[in-house]
C-alpha cells in the first residue's frame, strides 16, 4: 500500500499507518473497541507493507501537513485505497474577507462553514482564516442571519480551489 497526496499522487514519505481490528477510535489509540495490530512508516516512496492476512479490517494515516483519514472495513475496497493508493487530503487555508456592499447593518449576522471545520460567527471582524483541502474543489456555505427575527437571509455555495499547503485570499460581498 501507497500513501499519496489526494489530487497529485505524490508520495507521502513519514505517514504514520495505523493497521486495526475492530474500527478505528482514534490515531494510534488502543481502547476497548478495537485492538491496534500494527504501526508503520511510510518510506521516500510512501510505501508500507499491509498484510491483509493479518486480520487488519481498519487502516488509519496520518501525516504532517495533512488531514488523517480512515478507512473502515468494507471502506478500504472503496476509492481512496483502490489500487493500493491512500490518499491523504494535505492541509490549505482560505482567508475569508467580508466585504459589506450595502450599508452596514448591524442585524446581520454572516456565517461561514466549510467540510474541514465548524460555523463561525464575522460579523466582528473582517475576515477569518479557515481550514480548507488542498486539490479539491470542496463546498464553502455562506449564510446570512437576522438577528432580529433569528432568520435565514440568503445562503450560498461557492467552490474555490486552493493548492496544497496554500493560503487563498477569498473576498465576499454581501
Amino acid at each position: 500500500m501507497r500513501i499519496v497526496q489526494y489530487g497529485t499522487y505524490i508520495p507521502i514519505e513519514g505517514a504514520t499507518v495505523y493497521h486495526n481490528y475492530g474500527g478505528c477510535g482514534g490515531f494510534g489509540q488502543v481502547n476497548s473497541v478495537y485492538t491496534l495490530i500494527d504501526v508503520e512508516v511510510t518510506d521516500s516512496t510512501g510505501y508500507v507493507q499491509w498484510d491483509k492476512d493479518a486480520g487488519v479490517t481498519d487502516i488509519c494515516a496520518e501525516a504532517e501537513g495533512y488531514y488523517g483519514s480512515c478507512g473502515y472495513g468494507t471502506q478500504l475496497n472503496m476509492p481512496k485505497v483502490k489500487d493500493g493508493l491512500y490518499r491523504l487530503t494535505s492541509n490549505a487555508w482560505i482567508k475569508f474577507n467580508i466585504v459589506d456592499d450595502v450599508p452596514y447593518n448591524s442585524d446581520t449576522k454572516i456565517y461561514v462553514s466549510t467540510p474541514w471545520d465548524s460555523d463561525f460567527d464575522l460579523l466582528v471582524i473582517s475576515f477569518r482564516l479557515l481550514p480548507y483541502a488542498g486539490f479539491r474543489n470542496d463546498s464553502l456555505f455562506v449564510a446570512k442571519r437576522s438577528i432580529l427575527t433569528d432568520s435565514l437571509i440568503s445562503i450560498e455555495t461557492v467552490y474555490p480551489y486552493v493548492s496544497a499547503f496554500d493560503t487563498l485570499d477569498y473576498i465576499y460581498h454581501y
